[in-house]
């Protein structure tokens, strides 16, 4: 993955070892770049002179491919969501999309809190994506920040499928029915989100060399997930 570097300006320029303009699929490289600086600076911090620098192209030459900021922006989040392949909705076998929120799932709850931990290990291995929708969660509370459906709908797909299936859980005996669902979903999300933000802390400051703060912060994602999970089966299953 191509990565870029700030110059004594703060502007971005080609990162070594990628290859010079005309090598490689140019939409691609734009893509590569602007995910790149969208996921440490913020969309706001990112310009198109920035992202077209780092591409080796001109301004000219990004907007031929990408008309303007918010088209290259949600190209950027599409690019995200293919890297980020694991999905809990796709690992289930369920046919949801961002914008189709889920009703009546035919799935065994305690299989969705496990595949939830498989989605966790799978999609932080992806860095630019994890560090992007961190870097995004302020958007939340803007309305009119480019990302705010994107980040909200993720969410709410999120929430409305743990729910969903707690809730079949307990029609089919197998979870409490007295387990808060939706506050159930709420800790899975926060859980997932907060490993994400330790896991970011982590990478950014290996080469701080402080060893007390990188023992705290390094996160072992799987059995923390793991974790969570046997504690909320050990209170609500129904065996």
């Amino acid at each position: 993955m191509g990565k870029t570097e700030s110059s004594a300006s703060g502007r971005s320029r080609r990162g070594p070892g990628r290859p010079k303009a005309g090598s490689e699929d140019k939409s691609a490289r734009i893509l590569e770049e602007a995910l790149n600086l969208f996921s440490r600076v913020g969309y706001d911090g990112a310009s198109l002179e920035d992202i077209a620098r780092a591409s080796d192209l001109s301004k000219a030459g990004l907007l031929h491919h990408y008309p303007s900021k918010e088209a290259l922006f949600a190209a950027v989040l599409e690019e995200r969501d293919r890297r980020s392949t694991l999905t809990i909705t796709e690992t289930l076998g369920l046919p949801v999309d961002r914008q189709t929120l889920p009703s009546g799932l035919e799935v065994d709850a305690w299989e969705a809190l496990r595949s939830w931990e498989h989605v966790l290990e799978e999609n932080f291995r992806n860095v630019a994506g994890t560090s992007l929708y961190v870097t995004l969660g302020s958007s939340v509370t803007n309305p009119d920040h480019p990302a705010h459906e994107w980040f909200t709908t993720h969410l709410s797909v999120f929430l409305n499928t743990f729910c969903e299936v707690l809730e079949q859980g307990k029609k089919r005996g197998t979870v409490d029915p007295a387990a808060p669902s939706m506050q159930i979903a709420r800790i899975l999300a926060a859980v997932s989100d907060g490993l994400q933000l330790q896991y970011l802390a982590h990478v950014t400051d290996l080469e701080s060399g402080d060893e007390k703060s990188l023992k705290a912060l390094d996160t072992d994602i799987v059995s923390e997930a793991h974790l969570v999970i046997q504690m909320i089966e050990d209170r609500w299953r129904i065996r």
